[in-house]
């Protein structure tokens, strides 16, 4: 701080004066943002242009997962399908003792 009284007074006196300055300038520059309040919301209440788009792709990933799946569960079928059928090809592997079933 300064040891002049008043200097201290006149530099007090000089950030009084800048208020009104600074008030009107942040006045302007709300004036200018609430202008444009409008387009703001406007923007914002607008869809997404790719949105539909967007909801199509994803309906085709689905179906696409889908059809993986199913498809593996076959290939996963059938490969089960060809061990039993080999397991019953080899009827001496299995002693006629023990019983095996297996459910597909």
């Amino acid at each position: 701080m300064a040891n002049d009284p008043k200097l201290v007074w006149m530099n007090f006196i000089n950030a009084l004066e800048k208020i009104p300055k600074i008030t009107e300038s942040h006045a302007r520059e709300l004036e200018k943002i609430r202008a444009k309040i409008p387009v703001f919301k406007s923007v914002a209440a607008t869809s997404w242009r790719k949105e539909d788009e967007l909801k199509e792709l994803k309906r085709q990933i689905i179906e696409l997962d889908r059809n993986i799946a199913l498809s593996l569960k076959k290939e996963d079928n059938s490969e089960v399908r060809q061990e039993v059928s080999t397991i019953k090809a080899t009827p001496s592997m299995v002693d006629k003792s023990s019983t095996v079933r297996i459910k597909i």
